[in-house]
């Protein structure tokens, strides 16, 4: 029989009696594990061992998974019959393999089962092989996930040596990362910052030490400010810098057009609309001070 504990690790045990919804299991000798009761909800009963030897009994208990050829040999079987099946028991799926399974061999396919393994879903004792266009798109999303892994160690990586991450922020999880350093460099105090385990040790490695001269440097180096652009930049509503398309102004003889001028205002780095910013010209020698 098979035993799944709470932490869903497989195991082979013999059933030896049922009390109030609890199994009394005996294991393997060399297992190590404690024959105490388990709960019936954990137990799945796969080979009937009433007219075993002993030594077929400690063979099956004993047995390891099987190989994931063997699973892949009994996928092709189940694939090539003129009325193919999609669904069997312990018993059918073993003997797509052999005309007639030992317990140990039927224990250790059992094992192979609960492992990761594409070609079969296993639940409620039936093993169902999964079609080809399933594997297809699973195969499809696992590539997928490992390229959005890589593309996110790759950032990591840039950001632990302060080179420019510019180019790598348009995929999701970057994105994620780049939320990350928003909020710390925004952050009135940065270390009650909660950042992800990885962009805080990528951070460390880049020599981040908890100062915001060291962090402006540090997303200087990364392309996210220009040098002497204030921290609190980086997220703000004037992160982007673009150029806007200003509207054309009437003909007006009391207005001039001063949007060559530099402005600078005081305002903090959440404010949405700005209010007086003034502006500096050199004329003739004098400093004039514009008010917009």
């Amino acid at each position: 029989m098979g035993v799944c504990d709470d932490r869903k690790q497989p195991r082979l045990a013999l059933l030896e009696a049922l009390s109030n919804g609890r199994a009394s299991l005996r294991y393997a000798a060399a297992s190590g594990q404690q024959q105490r009761p388990v709960p019936l909800k954990q137990v799945e009963l796969i080979v009937p061992l009433s007219a075993s030897s002993s030594s077929d009994l400690a063979h099956a208990l004993s047995a390891t998974s099987s190989s994931s050829t063997e699973l892949a040999l009994a996928w092709m079987e189940s694939q090539q019959q003129q009325s193919p099946a999609q669904s069997y028991s312990l018993a059918s799926l073993g003997q797509l393999l052999r005309n007639d399974p030992t317990p140990q061999q039927l224990a250790a396919l059992w094992l192979s089962l609960q492992g990761p393994q594409d070609l079969w879903r296993w639940k409620a004792g039936v093993a169902t092989a999964r079609s080809s266009s399933e594997l297809r798109q699973l195969r499809r999303s696992r590539r997928s996930q490992q390229l959005e892994q890589a593309g996110r160690q790759g950032l990591l990586d840039a950001i632990a040596a302060r080179r420019p991450i510019t180019a790598l922020v348009g995929s999701k999880p970057a994105q994620e990362l780049l939320r990350g350093l928003k909020q710390l460099a925004g952050a009135e105090k940065p270390e009650e910052v909660s950042l992800a385990p990885e962009l805080h040790q990528a951070l460390q490695r880049a020599g981040y030490d908890g100062s915001a001269q060291v962090l402006q440097q540090v997303l200087v180096d990364l392309g996210l400010l220009q040098p002497g652009q204030p921290l609190r930049l980086l997220g703000s509503a004037w992160e982007s810098n673009s150029e806007v398309e200003l509207p054309t102004a009437q003909i007006d003889p009391q207005r001039r057009d001063l949007t060559h001028l530099s402005c600078f205002s005081i305002d903090s780095a959440s404010t949405q609309e700005v209010d007086d910013a003034i502006g500096l010209e050199r004329r003739d020698g004098d400093l004039w001070i514009w008010v917009h």
